[in-house]
């Protein structure tokens, strides 16, 4: 990224100073191309500053801001919690320590797993059904218990 950098910078510079064909060059002329290397070297110079500005604000300040955000998070955490791993796991925090989590899986059978605290992605947040929905499910499975699995 550095080269291309140069490259870009070394393509701006202004051109050196040619041997003139015309013998009788004015002395404006000399004048301005003389003034013109050191115009040039401020002109890269604010080009630098620019560019340096514009990286900060579109790179090095947002991942900072994300790194903040996730430090704060893993801060945060207690037992009880439900997060998901940077892998896509999802579970609850039965324990946690200064490097490693262990999180509970599965509805039925709890299982365990032990998971570096730094690779928690975030928490998860679990929507709730709402009352309709929880009543719909509990007579469609009344329905299936209550009906034969036998196609005789």
């Amino acid at each position: 990224m550095y080269l291309a950098l140069l490259d870009l910078l070394f393509w701006l510079q202004a051109p050196g100073t040619a041997p003139s064909s015309a013998p009788a060059a004015a002395a404006g002329d000399a004048a301005a191309q003389a003034g013109d290397p050191g115009m040039s070297c401020a002109m890269q110079g604010g080009f630098m500053a620019v560019l340096f500005v514009l990286m900060y604000f579109l790179m090095i300040r947002p991942e900072n801001k994300r790194r903040e955000e996730q430090e704060n998070m893993l801060k945060a955490l207690r037992p009880g919690q439900k997060v998901r791993t940077s892998s896509g796991i999802l579970g609850e925090i039965i324990s946690i320590d200064a490097n490693e989590a262990v999180l509970a899986i599965g509805q039925k059978e709890k299982i365990r797993i032990n998971v570096l605290r730094s690779h928690l992605a975030g928490l998860e947040t679990v929507a709730a059904k709402p009352v309709d929905e929880k009543k719909a499910d509990e007579k469609n499975d009344k329905k299936a218990e209550e009906k034969p699995a036998d196609k005789s």
